[in-house]
């Protein structure tokens, strides 16, 4: 969707949706005027994470604790959990269509709706449900930016209320081009016909102090580090720098090649 309210797609503007957020993020004045709007569906995605004190080893527990403690008014929360292949829940895969489409729609998701989605983070889990969403074809969704921090940065109130929203119908639709499996990740690198790139900081794609608990440092040797951080503004908000920035870290980060 545009800013004018055109979807990409080329359907029309939901009746009683509001003026459409330029995808894919969306500032805390714009949602702020557009808090009341009946077809906003707004998820804290948020996901706490803590490190072994003897392996190092990241865990990642749900962060709706912290939500109930105070959240964006009209906000619900959304566990990634959830969303997730229940058999493989420590690699965080991506689950079947359908379990994607019970959850969605009994979080209220369905046409004519739109998702803002945001964390306590620097994005990592919003960002995560955008890509998601998108996978499994719905495409009206955004990201907070600067997430729950810059809402509150801005002055805007938190809440304590849950709030309901109706059911819906989520059709999910499996899109494969945006997603690669193991082995066709290993023939693009194999065959140089892409760039592997990690977004892990450094410390931990090296197998520093911390380190993911869900794969072994080195497992893709190929693989470059090339960190999102420099693409946020320090943190606590942690925004999205303007695209100028992005771009020119991105040409950077696509030619790197790493350790082999």
């Amino acid at each position: 969707m545009r800013p004018n309210g055109e979807n990409v797609g080329g359907k029309a503007k939901a009746q009683g949706a509001p003026d459409a957020p330029p995808l894919p993020l969306i500032s805390p004045q714009w949602l702020a005027a557009n808090l009341a709007e009946p077809s906003l569906r707004i998820f804290d995605v948020s996901v706490a994470l803590s490190a072994d004190d003897e392996t190092g080893a990241l865990k990642a527990e749900s962060g709706q604790a912290a939500y109930e403690q105070g959240h964006i008014p009209g906000a619900a929360f959304l566990n990634l959990g959830d969303l997730e292949d229940p058999a493989r829940q420590d690699l965080h895969m991506l689950p079947a269509a359908k379990a994607v489409a019970a959850v969605m729609s009994g979080a209220g998701v369905g046409p004519g709706t739109h998702v803002i989605a945001y964390d306590t983070g620097a994005a990592m889990w919003a960002t995560r449900l955008w890509w998601m969403l998108r996978v499994f074809g719905f495409e009206s969704v955004s990201v907070l930016d600067g997430g729950l921090r810059a809402w509150a940065e801005s002055g805007f109130p938190l809440s304590t209320d849950p709030p309901v929203y109706p059911s819906a119908r989520f059709e999910a639709r499996f899109r494969p081009e945006l997603v690669l499996s193991i082995d066709e990740v290993a023939a693009q690198v194999e065959g140089e016909r892409g760039c592997l790139v990690n977004g892990l900081t450094p410390e931990i794609f090296r197998g520093g102090k911390l380190r993911s608990a869900t794969a072994a440092p080195g497992e893709f040797q190929a693989a470059s580090t090339s960190p999102t951080s420099p693409c946020l503004t320090p943190r606590p908000a942690a925004s999205f720098l303007p695209p100028g920035y992005a771009n020119s870290y991105r040409v950077q980060a696509s030619s790197m090649r790493g350790d082999r």
